[in-house]
């Protein structure tokens, strides 16, 4: 009997949170339902010149249990990743020349055997916060920059209130609101210096009582969740401090949710997570989306499950 190697690119497992990694979490029924599951790192991902692509990691068993994952190196080694059933890219940004080299290399991969998720040219082409743009029909208004010019000066006196974010990270870091323009302009050149270009956006107040994340899996709404600040806070994000809590979708936040999720199946963007506040659009998830394990002790859903039976029907057609 051949072995079934599901691959998991992600940051070190070592690093990766019990209590609330997506990624863990789908390992887990993985594991449950019989795959081999293996962990290896992007740095640890190499090709040759007639196409074996090495991934130095770990096999790893994974048992989710009282909302908590618990794993156990089971060995180390190098395998091609050529014999593995499913590639999942799961590591979290930053976006960076790293991150699309890793992904150049998979489109490679995708040529063999395994099934690779979410599809590495779907990535490369739906930047987290700008593939919004794709939509402007669904955003805030917003302005994306490389330098301080004019235009920001005009648009932060137009919408009073604003938030900068960088292009490239995650988690709801490097976030800043700005309220002034006059110290504001001294963040802004400081977020340019250090990430390049930056997002600017309307700054909308109904984020202090949360954002939503809606989960998408093979084009579809799975499930949505409400993402609180902390008090005195207004990023939501579960890793900056913010809780989940029980929601649902008005008719304009499952029609976006619809179009969006449509979109991304031709991307081949299989597993996604959107951001919304106040029925806008903010930010499309490709790269490591998460939240399943905050949906499994909201409302008993196991997306994991759902996404791993997904990818098997996908496999036998």
């Amino acid at each position: 009997m051949i072995d079934k190697i599901v691959a998991i690119q992600a940051d070190p497992v070592s690093e990766l949170r019990p209590e609330s990694d997506s990624s863990l979490f789908i390992a887990s029924e993985l594991c449950r339902v019989g795959y081999k599951v293996f962990f290896y790192t992007p740095c640890d991902l190499s090709v040759t010149h007639d196409k074996i692509f090495t991934a130095k990691g770990s096999f790893v068993s994974v048992d989710f249990k009282d909302y908590r994952s618990q794993y156990s190196i089971l060995s180390n080694t190098t395998i091609n990743l050529r014999t593995a059933h499913i590639v999942m890219i799961r590591q979290n940004p930053p976006f960076n020349m790293k991150y699309i080299t890793n992904c150049y290399i998979l489109e490679q991969l995708q040529k063999y055997e395994p099934y690779v998720i979410n599809d590495p040219t779907g990535i490369r082409a739906n930047s987290e916060k700008m593939s919004v743009y794709k939509f402007p029909e669904f955003i805030p208004p917003s302005l994306i920059i490389g330098h301080f010019n004019e235009l920001v000066s005009n648009f932060i006196i137009e919408q009073r209130e604003v938030v900068i974010k960088p292009l490239y990270w995650f988690g709801g870091q490097f976030i800043k609101k700005i309220s002034d323009l006059n110290t504001g302009r001294k963040q802004i050149e400081t977020a340019l210096r250090e990430h390049g270009h930056i997002i600017i956006q309307k700054f909308l107040p109904s984020v202090y009582e949360g954002d939503k994340r809606i989960i998408i899996i093979d084009g579809k709404i799975a499930a949505s969740m409400k993402r609180v600040p902390a008090k005195g806070n207004f990023i939501a994000n579960l890793a900056a401090g913010g809780y989940a809590n029980y929601t649902e979708l008005s008719n304009r936040e499952k029609y976006i949710a619809e179009t969006i999720g449509s979109y991304l199946k031709q991307q081949g963007i299989f597993f996604a997570g959107l951001d919304m506040i106040s029925e806008y659009l903010i930010e499309i998830n490709v790269t490591s989306p998460t939240g399943l394990v905050a949906i499994n002790k909201l409302y008993g859903i196991n997306l994991a499950k759902e996404i791993v039976s997904t990818l098997e029907q996908k496999l036998r057609e």
